[in-house]
């Protein structure tokens, strides 16, 4: 999806319009958006700033670049006392017209409902039948938020989290739940920055909200929230599960649901199941580095580690580039003891504010499997460090009771209190 061509002059719509028609859009069975993020990292591959706005002949070489079918476009002009909204799709390859629609509105409090309008008969124009479209197509402003300004204050967040980082979109998502504390999307997003950075309870206390609120968003984001809440809230990963299902059935071309499905059976100790789901979503989106990064997990939990080798490569081959991936480069290596790459994936993670101390404590617990219990304790006094130097309170706590769980097995009963009282105060 381009981004919206704004001569109106009123700088409202030129962020706001663009998620309000790709939400929009999305609810329909047939038509998968490529997501911002892999948006973001071609234009990089192509030498260009990942914050440059797409448009005209950039938005068709990126087109091209993924392997996408076509680029929707919006615009807004203003035509005396109306606003006239444009939706147009352009084919990637030869660059001909595929539809076009546009809807008026007299005022701008208007202008969504006439967004709704157009992508309405714009999915009709790209063949989609009514009655699918009589099933998936709940108002924009439903599924989103009738107000502009928290439209815009959202879509600045969810690009904060492409370009600069969870911690960086924080501030904007929560501008967009202050601007509507009704807003179902803003809160699941905001989760989701917060569970990144782990913030664990925030993250819980803001997919309560969104599912609280799961009316107010389409059938394809209700799926997403339930299973999030499922998940993490209720931890009934079967009811979550059930959910993801539903989800596939409902949406075939969605990789996401069976990637969520892969998580879970992670979580249940089912890896084949966890594997078939990765495959499957990985049919359905082929270049996905983080898949091929989740079948390494999976492969190390199996003993598969020369698949497990070859997975964590067609993840970097991919340009996946996160701490998970150097994660699972340390296990593999840490499993062929090359004490080398293990510190090299340290070094990696030096000064990285959201993988620093994942990576430390993780060098702890291979100090205390080679009996180093002196050096396991400096490794985690240091993630601990780090994780609160970066306001990371959740996975300091988290690496307070890695260390307490030591102490209490193989060390000192009274470090584990310590340790374990540290942690509450966190």
């Amino acid at each position: 999806m381009a981004d919206f061509s704004n001569a109106t002059g009123d700088a409202v719509f030129d962020d706001a319009l663009k998620p309000a028609l790709a939400m929009d859009l999305e609810q329909s069975p047939f038509l998968n958006i490529l997501p911002e993020q892999q948006v973001r990292e071609t234009l990089k591959l192509m030498g260009h700033s990942p914050s440059e706005r797409l448009t005209g002949e950039t938005a068709l070489a990126v087109c091209q670049r993924t392997g996408s079918k076509a680029v929707l476009a919006g615009s807004i002009l203003r035509l005396g006392s109306q606003f006239v909204i444009g939706v147009t799709a352009t084919e990637c390859q030869m660059g001909r017209s595929l539809a076009r629609e546009e809807a008026r509105a007299s005022s701008k409090e208007g202008v969504l409902r006439a967004l709704d309008s157009a992508s309405n008969r714009f999915r009709r124009r790209l063949g989609e039948s009514i009655s699918t479209i009589g099933r998936f197509d709940k108002p924009v402003e439903e599924v989103t938020t009738p107000s502009l300004e928290a439209l815009k204050a959202y879509s600045l967040g969810t690009r904060m989290m492409n370009e600069e980082g969870d911690a960086e979109a924080i501030p904007y998502l929560k501008r967009a739940i202050e601007l509507d504390p009704e807003f179902a999307m803003a809160y699941a997003e905001l989760s989701a920055a917060y569970g990144n950075v782990g913030e664990t309870m925030l993250a819980i206390a803001n997919i309560k909200k969104a599912f609280e609120l799961r009316d107010r968003i389409s059938a394809r984001e209700k799926y997403r929230v339930t299973e999030l809440y499922e998940s993490a809230v209720t931890g009934n990963l079967e009811d979550g599960n059930v959910a993801s299902k539903v989800w596939a059935e409902s949406y075939p071309q969605d990789d996401v649901p069976h990637h969520n499905l892969a998580s879970n059976y992670m979580y249940l100790g089912e890896y084949e199941k966890a594997l078939a789901e990765t495959n499957e979503g990985l049919r359905l989106k082929p270049d996905d580095g983080f898949a091929y990064n989740h079948v390494a997990l999976i492969d190390l939990a199996l003993n598969r580690f020369s698949e497990a080798k070859a997975a964590i490569e067609q993840a970097a081959a991919h340009r996946f580039e996160d701490t998970f991936l150097h994660y699972s480069r340390y296990q593999a290596a840490f499993l062929d003891r090359d004490t080398a790459a293990q510190e090299r994936e340290l070094t990696w993670a030096k000064g990285k504010a959201d993988s620093e101390d994942i990576l430390l404590s993780t060098q702890s617990d291979t100090e205390a499997y080679f009996g180093r219990l002196g050096k396991a304790r400096e490794f985690s006094k240091q993630a601990v460090n780090s994780a609160l130097g970066n306001k990371r309170n959740h996975p300091a706590a988290i690496w307070e009771i890695n260390a307490a769980l030591r102490e209490a097995e193989f060390g000192s009963p009274e470090k584990a209190r310590r340790a374990i009282a540290a942690a509450l105060t966190l």
